[in-house]
């Protein structure tokens, strides 16, 4: 099985070599290392450059004028070769049996085009984080006895697939190029979508990288507060289990169900898909579900809070 690494980088010296040489050290040795840098002015080129020239297999492309990730992390992946492409971040570090345990899965799961997983937290010293994640939620929802599918929890709820944690075949890059630029979104929630409408998407719950947060990364965002559930109580709130929450979990889930409809429109402005069009219909229909529920429970904040949400035009479904 040829592999390669989409590798991006900016401004990335103080983490590079850490992520390079997990890659480096993988149990199952990985075939190119493709790495675009998008207009780097520390020493991360100095440090790829070295690279290198130790190692053959390591190519680094450097953007003539800066991409951003999206574009960036595309322009990385139209440079590999390799029948599996793994992503990855600068500034993570991966788990020595990650390629190994993909490509496994691969093998196993012909049909399946993209692989995302679930992930350790690290700060700037390697010190793990220990708290809920974004990735947990597949796990807490079958805890419960919750069904789900992944499309719907990508595209209604909250994109669990990080790019840092993905892997995608060589033969399905045409299905997702070009990434769809929109402020906000990133191209790892793009492809888990598209792999996930086509049935060909799966998500490890096994740990396969650490997620460094730090002052100076681009996407952060996948951490709770430890005791915080109210993700949790959201997840249940979109499954539309009649019973009351506190009043800021109905005040999140109606943001995020206005979020989600707005990111489907643009993404039915994009591509013209119906898909994107019946799911802004069944968010609709969850939104004024969970207002009703509002209505129940709090009307003096639902009344309240339907006026000043409209003058300020917050979570509203446009």
């Amino acid at each position: 099985m040829n592999t390669s690494v989409a590798l991006c980088t900016y401004n990335g010296e103080r983490y590079i070599e850490q992520q390079i040489d997990s890659i480096l050290n993988q149990t199952v040795k990985v075939d190119e290392i493709v790495i675009c840098d998008d207009g780097s002015t520390d020493k991360t080129i100095q440090i790829l450059e070295e690279y290198s020239k130790i190692v053959p297999h390591i190519r680094v492309f450097k953007n003539e004028v800066t991409l951003g990730s999206v574009r960036n992390f595309e322009k990385a992946i139209l440079h590999c070769v390799g029948e599996y492409i793994f992503l990855s971040d600068q500034d993570d570090v991966w788990v020595g049996n990650k390629v190994e345990s993909y490509l496994v899965y691969f093998k196993n799961n012909p049909n399946v085009n993209v692989i995302a997983s679930n992930g350790y937290g690290i700060d700037e010293i390697n010190n793990k984080i220990s708290l809920p994640s974004v990735w947990d939620i597949p796990e807490m929802l079958e805890r419960n006895n919750l069904e789900y599918d992944y499309f719907t929890l990508i595209t209604q709820y909250k994109n669990i697939a990080t790019g840092a944690s993905m892997c995608l075949k060589k033969s399905f890059v045409s299905e997702v190029v070009p990434f769809p630029v929109i402020t906000g979104y990133q191209h790892d929630e793009w492809m888990a979508t598209i792999a996930s409408y086509k049935g060909s998407f799966a998500y490890l719950k096994e740990k396969y990288f650490y997620y460094r947060i730090h002052s100076s990364q681009q996407v952060g965002g996948v951490f709770f507060t430890k005791g915080d559930d109210k993700f949790f109580q959201v997840v249940q709130l979109y499954k539309l289990v009649n019973k009351k929450f506190m009043l800021k979990v109905y005040k999140i889930s109606l943001r995020n169900l206005a979020l989600c409809y707005s990111t489907n429109s643009k993404l039915y402005c994009y591509n013209g898909n119906e898909v994107f069009l019946e799911n802004m219909n069944s968010i609709k229909l969850k939104f004024l579900a969970v207002k009703r529920m509002m209505k129940r429970y709090y009307p003096l904040a639902y009344f309240t809070l339907t006026i000043t949400d409209k003058i300020l035009k917050k979570r509203q479904l446009t």
